[in-house]
Formats: structure tokens, sequence, C-alpha cells
């Protein structure tokens, strides 16, 4: 079991036929899906929960639920270095910068 971290941004419009609200209540679900018992979701956009899923297992679960074209999500994990970075990056160089050993989902 490990804890992991989440962080997100939605684009506002509506991609692939699906609004915010809509790709917002699938990261949720996804999200919830992998969550073992314990998540803290009281910041908008960052998450923690604990989870029996691999980083790789998660990051698929959000890609599938959102837009990855237009949204993104991060994903870490507080035992291990490293994090996976699902959709476009604005600013990937700074990240990887960051994130030395940056995945993509």
């Amino acid at each position: 079991m490990s804890v992991y971290w989440v962080t997100f941004r939605l684009d506002n419009g509506i991609v692939g036929g699906k609004d915010y609200s809509t790709r917002y209540a699938a990261l949720v679900e996804a999200v919830k899906g992998h969550r073992s018992s314990n998540w803290w979701f009281e910041p908008t956009s960052f998450w923690l929960f604990d989870s029996a899923s691999t980083r790789a297992q998660i990051a698929a679960s959000i890609k599938a639920a959102i837009a990855p074209t237009h949204d993104l999500a991060l994903i870490g994990s507080m035992e291990s270095v490293g994090a996976t970075l699902v959709g476009k990056a604005e600013k990937l160089t700074d990240l990887k910068n960051l994130v030395p050993t940056l995945q993509t989902a």
C-alpha cells in the first residue's frame, strides 16, 4: 500500500463532448476506484489517498477520465521519487527540470 498524491488542471471548455463538470466527476471516480480507505480532498486540485494500485494503473484510469489533449494531471507517491504526467503540460521543460525522472502516460 502506498500514499499517492494527484494534482490536476481541467480545461473549462467542452472537449470531446464532455464539459468540465463531467470530466471532473469522472476524475473523482477514477481516483476513488483506486483508493483503499483514506483520502484527503480538501484543496481544489490536490488530493492524497492510499492505494494498493501502482502509479501506472492510477495514471491509466485518470487518462481515461480526462481529456489529455486539454487537461493535465500529475501523480506521485509519498514513498518514491518521481511522478507521472497525464495530459499536456505547457511548461514541460520546467516540470522535467524539477522532476528529472518524470514519466508520461
